[in-house]
């Protein structure tokens, strides 16, 4: 079996969807380790105000509610280990020069920079680039902070759904699930299983 056939069984198995280029992201960094590189080359120095943008759009994508949010499961650190680790130099650099452009689109549109804004006003404009977003599939043409929000959703999600709090606090574990029935009615605010 071939670690690509592995990580998409995987990941079927636990029932979580990641965009092809996430996971094709995720595989050509088990392909192509880069040998040779120093590790000023290999890794992208975070800052600590990218840290915090990191973990701050992470938190208002998952927020903490009744059940754990984002921060209380590290995913703001998982996503960083992935985009120095997995992404290409390319996609790297058009991540962080999109969180870089969305910080300056924030302090455009309210006169404040992302890490300085409420939670409820950066949450509407995350919405907006997300809308504006959706027009574009990849292609060139995509802004760098579209980019950036696109992958800042998924790699939350994914850092969120497969942590140990994510799949056993807020995700319904059935180990043993029984019988196969494909139509089960389902209670209005009854969490998925995986």
């Amino acid at each position: 079996m071939q670690r690509r056939e592995a990580i998409e069984k995987v990941l079927g198995l636990l029932g979580i969807a990641v965009s092809g280029s996430t996971l094709s992201v995720i595989v050509s960094s088990c392909e192509n380790p880069q040998q040779g590189a120093s590790s000023l080359e290999k890794y992208h120095s975070v800052s600590q105000i990218q840290a915090k943008a990191i973990a701050k759009a992470a938190d208002i994508i998952i927020p903490r509610t009744s059940t754990p949010g984002a921060l209380d499961t590290d995913t703001p650190n998982f996503i960083i280990m992935i985009v120095n680790e997995c992404f290409s130099p390319v996609e790297k650099k058009r991540f962080y020069a999109g969180l870089s452009q969305m910080n300056k689109l924030f302090y455009t549109e309210t006169g404040k920079y992302f890490l300085e804004n409420d939670n409820e006003k950066s949450l509407e404009l995350m919405l907006l680039l997300e809308k504006e977003a959706k027009n574009y599939n990849n292609t060139n043409e995509e802004k760098s902070e579209h980019f950036f929000i696109k992958k800042i959703k998924e790699l939350t999600l994914l850092g969120y759904f497969t942590s140990e709090i994510g799949a056993s606090k807020v995700l319904k574990y059935a180990p043993i699930p029984g019988v196969f029935r494909p139509c089960v009615k389902r209670e209005p605010n009854e969490v998925s299983y995986y």
